[in-house]
């Protein structure tokens, strides 16, 4: 907070702005002031360098309604949001206000003049008899933008205020020995260039060594100070039978906006004498990677067994399941032991069919519980009838499963009979008539 306001005062005192024409004091104006400023400040602009645009907004009445305009590109540069705007207090022992502000990066696209945007403010600062309007412009001034310089011949035009690398081995280089494999990272880091408009990095070729690249990422951080872009790049790289092995740097040139000069950024070149390979300790290497495979083998084995045998338990189950008597059968074949006369079977009989949704059927033992309650002649026992439903509603459940099934296998295998279909229809279609060829 305190680094803020400082900045904060600096501005006030200082930048210059729409109605910054008189000297201003170190307190918040009571009607808003707007400032608007560009790093670099003065002087030319190389193409693609970054313009950083800072819009501060300053009151001692807080702000009732803002609309301050979005500055946007067209064509000749692009526009970037560094800082989401925002509006805050500031309260300290010098000074109480309100602050609007917003960061942009601007990155010019061609040479040539380049007129910065203008920034309008309109809105309300609250205070007695309903606060007070304010309308406030500030034009951008003109950019001069220059282009590469003549002679130029790097296949990439990176600018940028400062550029930083760094490197790590996956092996110390003084522990190599022959036939190693060892991975090189490099890092570069760029203030002022998104990761998009970097030069890649680049290695050197060497001999007694084989130089693969292994992969490469990219992002881009951004503050209030302007864009970061970062690129890490990695090389695997293997080392021969050489006695001694050079290993060349990675290089990256850009050109360097503060000295306005060519400017070079490398990893350092190496000079190694690897040692003669430890073969014991490459055998080991080599049969714990075989056995952490061999490991991994069976564990995919096993899983693969598992994946093929659950289709055949999930059928297994769902045919046992259609087997078993549900809860519904289980208490059919209680409640007609218990039935004491053909009436209570019959009901309990209707109610199981009304659970079930089996259709009513005329099986003989079923017959003749009704032939008994109505007056008919001979005997029948609720327990028969159970037995008997039961066994339909076993079928009927068996029945409907294989249905089931041979809908799925239907829709599974149906475009591949169709398809046989199709070919067979074709083949036969192909064949000559017997009457035209007589």
């Amino acid at each position: 907070m305190r680094r803020l306001l400082t900045a904060l005062l600096l501005l006030v005192a200082g930048a210059a702005g729409a109605g910054a024409g008189a000297e201003t004091t170190l307190t918040f104006p009571e009607r808003p002031q707007l400032f608007v400023s560009f790093e670099p400040s003065s002087g030319p602009v190389r193409v693609q360098r970054q313009v950083v645009m800072r819009i501060r907004l300053v009151s001692a009445r807080p702000f009732e309604a803002l609309s301050i305009t979005k500055p946007e590109g067209d064509g000749r540069a692009e526009i970037l949001e560094l800082s989401a705007p925002r509006t805050h207090e500031v309260r300290s022992y010098a000074a109480n206000g309100f602050v609007h502000e917003a960061t942009y990066a601007i990155f010019p696209l061609r040479s040539g003049p380049l007129p910065a945007p203008s920034v309008r403010a309109v809105g309300r600062v609250s205070g007695p008899g309903g606060g007070a309007t304010f309308d406030l412009h500030a034009p951008g001034p003109t950019l001069d933008i220059l282009p590469a310089p003549e002679g130029w011949t790097e296949p990439w035009w990176m600018i940028a205020d400062a550029v930083e690398i760094d490197e790590s081995w996956s092996i110390p280089p003084e522990r190599l020995r022959k036939g190693d494999v060892v991975r090189r990272t490099v890092t570069l880091s760029a203030r002022g260039a998104p990761a998009e408009r970097m030069a890649p990095p680049v290695h050197g070729a060497a001999r007694g060594v084989e130089i693969h690249e292994a992969g490469s990422s990219s992002r881009t951080l951004k503050s209030a100070d302007g864009f970061t872009g970062v690129i890490e790049k990695s090389w695997d790289i293997v080392i021969g039978d050489a006695t001694v092995v050079n290993i060349p740097p990675v290089r990256v040139v850009y050109w360097d906006a503060a000295a306005d000069a060519r400017s070079l950024r490398a990893a350092r070149a190496l000079r190694i004498e690897p040692a003669e390979p430890d073969r014991e300790a490459r055998a080991r290497a080599l049969m714990a990677k075989a056995e952490q495979e061999h490991r991994g083998a069976g564990r995919a084995a096993v899983f693969l067994a598992v994946a093929a045998a659950m289709p055949a338990l999930a059928l297994l189950a769902a045919f046992v399941h259609a087997w078993l008597p549900s809860g519904a059968d289980l208490r059919l074949r209680s409640a007609c032991k218990r039935a004491g006369g053909p009436k209570d079977a019959l009901r309990t009989i209707e109610a199981w069919r009304r659970e079930t949704g089996l259709p009513e059927n005329g099986c003989e033992p079923v017959r003749r519980l009704e032939a008994a309650l109505f007056g008919g002649a001979g005997e029948s026992d609720p327990r028969d009838a159970a037995a008997s439903l039961l066994s339909v509603a076993r079928r009927s459940r068996r029945t409907a499963l294989i249905g089931r099934l041979r809908s799925v296998a239907d829709r599974v295998l149906g475009p591949a009979q169709a398809l046989t279909l199709r070919r067979e229809q074709s083949a036969k279609s192909s064949l000559p008539n017997r009457s035209d060829s007589r």
